[in-house]
């Protein structure tokens, strides 16, 4: 969160309201939080996303290994009717 994003929220939510006068910490402060919430948000978005990819390749490696598996298993089929 910086300043600069803070300030130009703040500045947003002060037009909306009108401009008034006084009221400059109270648009800081919802800018603050504003703010917060969607890098929060954000950060909770990037956690998702890092655990989908990280099953899909838990799912990739799965089935690899039951891919090899199931060759393997055809193989000594094969073998063990040629015999």
């Amino acid at each position: 969160m910086t300043i600069e994003r803070i300030s130009h929220r703040a500045y947003i939510l002060w037009e909306q309201a009108g401009k008034p006068d006084g009221a400059h910490e109270e648009h800081w402060r919802e800018a603050s939080l504003q703010i917060a919430d969607e890098d929060g948000q954000i950060m909770a978005d990037e956690k998702v996303v890092a655990k989908a990819v990280a099953g899909t390749r838990r799912l990739r490696t799965h089935s690899q290994k039951m891919t090899v598996a199931a060759r393997q298993m055809a193989e000594k089929k094969a073998v063990g009717h040629l015999s």
